[in-house]
């Protein structure tokens, strides 16, 4: 299995109390996103693209940590993992330092999460 690859299982209240649906995209990298900062702390998407609409809401991308690693109990090593980060209400600085940690060295593709209300 690739690294990075698999499932997993998040829990998450919904910001549009109308309705909405959580859309799952996958980018290869590099990638271009077209959102934008907004005052109350959400991101929000500002372009369609064939994936995503304008005003979808992004709740979690992709994005890479350092995590202590054991070869055979021997000395432990730091080692770049896949994390899904959660975006809502992050300073703009951390949101963008995740977008950007999908590089080609260690990735060849990015995941977000948004949110997109129902019509």
């Amino acid at each position: 299995r690739a690294e990075g690859s698999g499932t997993s299982k998040a829990s998450s209240q919904p910001i549009f109390e109308s309705g909405s649906d959580f859309i799952v995209a996958r980018y290869p990298v590099p990638f271009e996103l077209n959102v934008a900062p907004q005052p109350d702390g959400k991101v929000v998407v500002t372009k369609d693209d064939d994936q995503l609409k304008e005003g979808d809401i992004v709740r979690a991308t992709s994005t890479f940590s350092m995590r202590m690693d054991t070869s055979f109990g021997l000395m432990p090593s730091a080692k770049k993992t896949k994390a899904l980060f959660d975006v809502t209400g992050k300073q703009w600085e951390q949101v963008v330092e995740a977008f950007v940690a999908n590089r080609k060295s260690v990735t060849n593709d990015v995941v977000l999460i948004v949110e997109r209300k129902l019509s």
